[in-house]
């Protein structure tokens, strides 16, 4: 029954993506804490630490310590790249957490998207460096990102929200970017979405003045501080929880946490496969090439026919592509 559960919470939370048009879209990217153990560090680090059921309808999520204490200036500045197919286009997703004793009213850096080498911490711009992330001053979203053209020491920031986040309350987090199409165009675009309302937008924006792959989004950069608790301020440390994180072309936004998205069963493929769920053996409705990839969208196995064959594989949800789309297979 924990399993069966277990299965289910893994479909909600996960499997589909929908880019602005209504088409299901899949992931280049995703992380929903699922398949890693509670208490384990994220990308090695101690202040990320995977929670057993604090994620979105009592899932596993990430817990992020912002070690205030330690400095009340500001906290550690806790920091990753994750690297992704370069495009000119993506949607970064995750939902987001603030706990029950957030006290911080000071800005905040959250995570966003680069290309190979990004450009952050105040430092000097190059044509062929940039960066777009979501800052948060008391708990209300805002664009920030190094582009071509900032005005400023350190990046550009959007204020346009009225929105101010409650405590202890899990809220769906978007940031679309579309980087400018040559060198010296400035049409790139930059968005923040909340539940699936725009909150501030940046049009006409250069991020790159040298053309070529390196410049376009190739990597989602987790990065996250605070900018404190100045004065002394703030006594304790601070807690964030993050769930299902996703990075997916184009324009794709998520209207609310996973688990509120609810079960969709309606399938994006008009390909029939059969049983669903299985014991073991699938059938096609058509003789096909196809891909088989896990929930972190790394690919398992691949072959041609209307048979697939999932012995000795784990017990699961996996992910079936072919020419006509993709969709769900529950092996129980």
């Amino acid at each position: 029954m924990k399993h069966t559960k277990n299965l289910v919470s893994i479909l909600i939370l996960t499997l589909y993506f929908f880019s602005a048009s209504g088409q299901a879209v899949l992931p280049v990217w995703a992380e929903n804490f699922e398949k890693i153990n509670p208490g384990e560090k994220w990308y090695g680090k101690s202040a990320l630490r995977v929670t057993a059921d604090g994620g979105v309808g009592n899932s596993r999520c990430v817990r992020v310590e912002y070690d205030v204490r330690k400095d009340p200036s500001g906290s550690t500045v806790q920091q990753f790249s994750q690297p992704i197919t370069p495009a000119s286009e993506y949607t970064l997703q995750y939902d987001m957490f603030y706990e029950s004793n957030w006290a911080s009213t000071m800005g905040g850096k959250f995570h966003g998207l680069t290309p190979k080498i990004h450009v952050t911490g105040c430092k000097t711009v190059t044509p062929d460096k940039w960066s777009a992330r979501i800052t948060l001053v008391n708990r209300t979203p805002s664009l920030y990102f190094y582009d071509q053209n900032k005005d400023s020491e350190c990046g550009r920031q959007i204020r346009q929200s009225s929105l101010k986040m409650e405590k202890e309350l899990w809220y769906s987090v978007c940031l679309y970017v579309k980087v400018n199409s040559t060198a010296s165009n400035s049409d790139g675009i930059a968005e923040i979405y909340v539940n699936g309302k725009l909150e501030s937008r940046m049009a006409n924006v250069q991020f790159h003045a040298e053309d070529g792959e390196h410049t376009l989004i190739q990597n989602f950069l987790f990065s996250t501080f605070l900018g404190g608790g100045r004065n002394g301020t703030l006594v304790s440390n601070q807690y964030i929880r993050y769930d299902n994180f996703a990075v997916v072309s184009g324009k794709s936004i998520r209207e609310s946490p996973s688990e509120t998205v609810g079960l969709k069963e309606t399938l994006f493929s008009n390909l029939k496969i059969f049983p669903n769920p299985t014991s073991g053996v699938v059938m096609l409705s058509e003789h096909k090439k196809w891909e088989l990839y896990n929930l972190s969208m790394i690919k398992l196995q691949s072959g041609e026919g209307n048979r697939i064959d999932l012995a000795g594989m784990s017990k699961g949800i996996y992910i079936l592509k072919t020419n006509l789309g993709a969709q769900r297979i529950v092996f129980l």
